[in-house]
Order: structure tokens, then C-alpha cells, then sequence
């Protein structure tokens, strides 16, 4: 399967950046681990709708902690007497 994008026909996933050559010999590992992460996102975000449908609640309300910097949330573990600090 090809992308047709301003540089031409490319190969889905492999968009030519890979500067530390890590990729080198693993093509299609990749491109399977590129299409596996997706169809997991997918899942997720379905999840996500499943679950906000449920309760009628927002998954932002429902799990703020995972939407907040992680600053914020050190603070308020710290405060809350959850993490203590060294």
C-alpha cells in the first residue's frame, strides 16, 4: 500500500525520518508495530465513547489525572499527603 503525498508515492509509515537508522532491516516489523498502535488507539478511543455513553460522565471528569500537566498533578499528590517529599 502507497501514499500518494507531495513527494511522490511512499510506502504507508515510512516517511523517510529516522535519523538514528534504527529502523534499518526491520521495515516490516515496524510497519506492523505502526498498524498495531493505531488499531489499539482505535480500541481506546472507542472505549473512551463506550464508557462516557455509560455513565454519562466525561472521560476528562472521570480520570482528570491523566489530563493534567504532570506538575499539577505532583502538586496536588504532595499536598494531598499521597507523595512525600525527600
Amino acid at each position: 500500500e502507497t501514499f500518494s503525498g507531495a513527494a511522490g508515492e511512499i510506502p504507508t509509515g515510512n516517511l523517510g525520518f529516522d535519523p538514528l537508522g534504527l529502523s534499518k532491516g526491520r521495515e516490516r516489523y515496524m510497519e506492523e508495530s505502526e498498524l498495531f498502535n493505531g488499531r489499539l488507539a482505535m480500541l481506546a478511543i472507542t472505549g473512551f465513547a463506550i464508557q462516557e455513553f455509560a455513565t454519562h460522565d466525561s472521560v476528562v471528569d472521570a480520570i482528570p489525572i491523566f489530563f493534567k500537566p504532570l506538575n499539577v498533578v505532583v502538586e496536588q499528590l504532595m499536598a494531598s499527603g499521597a507523595i512525600q517529599s525527600v
